[in-house]
């Protein structure tokens, strides 16, 4: 990447509006992680430390980029100079408390350097002093539901969760959320739903976030399913072949649940 092209991209990032189209910040954002990652190969190791910077610059705009950055502190067989490393904690620094889940990789890099290790500590004081998310942070938290890393969009699910009703914006992608790929997704979509507006209207979002929580392996949260399924009554109908498995499951609990979910779906 040119010094060009990294000014151009700071300038798109910096005009971006707060509600502008969802891919615009998300593209720079990759296209920085590429450069910093050295994709495609022989990038000057200046545009490389540009590429961190201005993530830096991007703050919390740039959170989509914390698992990825997380993962080059975490990779073994990366020969990059100290330079990198803590051109990568600066910019973790400056995205906040969004960054608290790089955390652990930070600490593990940190004893690669005196200076590194001095850079890590400063960068950990200042992401957990930084405030959690509130009411201005949801248009950028639904940008973030539809990202195409799924952490990033558990992370935005919950974020909103702790929102409470400042997060109402957000009901729509939420419930559409029910019926994302990623299991972890669907379910901090419709807890936080829960927590935002009890009396939404999930459709068979929900149904589906318990039918997959019946298979889980602990079985308190399949005693808990089954419970929420009995409560939806007949609307949960298409769970009956989950609560039907259920009847038989190794927890007598779960199994005398499940059976009296099914008769409150399928009353006879």
């Amino acid at each position: 990447m040119t010094p060009t092209l990294l000014a151009g991209l700071l300038v798109l990032a910096a005009g971006a509006p707060a509600e502008g189209p969802l891919e615009r910040t998300a593209k720079i954002v990759r296209q920085l992680v590429d450069t910093l990652r050295d994709e495609p190969r022989g990038q000057p190791l200046w545009s490389r430390v540009q590429a961190a910077r201005t993530l830096g610059k991007l703050g919390p705009e740039a959170r989509a980029a914390v698992p990825a950055l997380a993962s080059m502190l975490d990779d073994p067989s990366r020969r990059d100079p100290e330079l990198i490393d803590e051109a990568i904690v600066h910019a973790l620094s400056r995205m906040g408390n969004y960054a608290r889940p790089a955390i652990p990789a930070m600490v593990r890099a940190s004893g690669k350097d005196p200076d590194l290790e001095r850079a890590v500590a400063a960068a950990i004081d200042t992401i957990l002093l930084s405030p959690p998310a509130g009411p201005g942070d949801v248009p950028a938290l639904m940008r973030d539901l539809r990202d195409r890393d799924p952490s990033v969009r558990v992370r935005s699910a919950k974020a909103l969760g702790a929102l409470g009703g400042a997060g109402k914006p957000a009901i729509p992608l939420l419930v559409e959320a029910l019926k994302d790929p990623d299991p972890d997704v669907r379910l901090l979509s419709l807890k936080a739903l829960r927590k935002i507006a009890p009396e939404t209207n999930t459709g068979t979002g929900e149904v589906g976030v318990y039918v997959d929580e019946l298979r889980d392996p602990d079985p308190g949260v399949r005693l808990q399913a089954a419970k929420a399924l009995g409560r939806l009554g007949p609307p949960a109908a298409s769970a009956a072949q989950a609560l039907l498995e259920a009847t038989a499951d190794a927890d007598k609990d779960v199994r005398r649940q499940a059976t009296d979910a099914l008769n409150r779906i399928q009353p006879q």
